[in-house]
């Protein structure tokens, strides 16, 4: 069984991201769908005109927390919002709607972030892309790549003596496949991992919260619906005593279950139009 290509839209195969809002007194929805924030309980253009009469006769008007939201998400994907982005990607403190107190609710400035890094992604060839905003992007793809190194070698092992990790990460363009090196030294309990991986891992991987599903450190990943996807993934091959690793890569269908991702072991092994290459110091395993 092959997966099929992935849609060239970033947003194809995900699934709308809805908040609730406190609006005048009651509560409202904002909804993202398929790359389109939609204000679902509001006229918005009449509401507009509306200020704009009532700023004309000097009373002025108070701007609706939907619309200020609306209005904060036409900014952040008018510009580059590269000073954002960290937090963003990471569900903090979002930028602040001028003149109010409240910030971009996470969830939709989660998927400004990412907007922003599929903006970036498409220049990433460009000879002028501003190097500054090439270092800012991939430090960020290295910090969740990371991120996920750790979330997968710490299933299990509460208790036990930790895996000392050291990562290094270079950020590809993008369709380039990914390049994994692992080297584990079985005395000191360290592992090695030097990553090439693409920018398009921070969007297709990260940003589907499938960086890591049941322990398996996914590195490339082709959806196919909604809530499946193939996947290429290193397995760290985790002994019944937690003390040792024995990584290897591996594919496997994923299913989304509820708020998460798991490996569908009834599924037999797809093949993915772009293999990742890896590499794993077999001396360093002890054997």
């Amino acid at each position: 069984m092959t997966a099929s290509a992935v849609s060239p839209a970033w947003y194809a195969g995900r699934g709308a991201v809805r908040v609730d809002v406190d609006c005048e007194g009651a509560t409202h929805h904002v909804t993202w769908r398929r790359g389109r924030l939609v204000v679902e309980d509001h006229d918005i253009a009449a509401e507009r005109a509306l200020r704009g009469l009532e700023g004309i006769g000097g009373r002025g008007a108070t701007k609706p927390r939907c619309l200020q939201i609306l209005d904060t998400w036409r900014d952040l994907n008018s510009r580059p919002a590269l000073a954002e982005l960290s937090r963003l990607l990471w569900g903090r403190p979002a930028p602040r709607i001028p003149n109010t107190d409240e910030g971009l609710p996470a969830p939709l400035g989660q998927v400004a972030a990412l907007a922003t890094v599929v903006r970036c992604e498409r220049r990433w060839a460009d000879p002028g892309f501003a190097g500054h905003d090439r270092r800012v992007v991939s430090q960020e793809v290295a910090e969740c790549f990371g991120a996920a190194i750790q979330q997968t070698l710490a299933v299990g092992r509460e208790g036990r003596r930790p895996l000392r990790v050291r990562s290094r990460c270079e950020v590809l363009p993008p369709g380039e496949p990914a390049s994994i090196t692992i080297e584990v030294r079985a005395a000191t309990g360290e592992v090695r991992l030097d990553a090439e991986i693409p920018i398009t891992w921070l969007v297709d991987i990260w940003g589907r919260a499938a960086a890591a599903v049941d322990g398996r450190l996914v590195v490339e990943a082709e959806a196919v619906a909604i809530d499946r996807m193939a996947v290429a993934a290193i397995d760290w091959g985790l002994d019944g005593s937690l003390t040792k690793v024995d990584p290897h890569l591996t594919s496997a269908w994923v299913v989304r279950q509820g708020t998460g991702w798991h490996i569908d072991a009834a599924s037999a092994a797809p093949r993915l139009t772009r293999q990742p290459w890896c590499s794993v110091d077999a001396m360093a395993r002890g054997r």
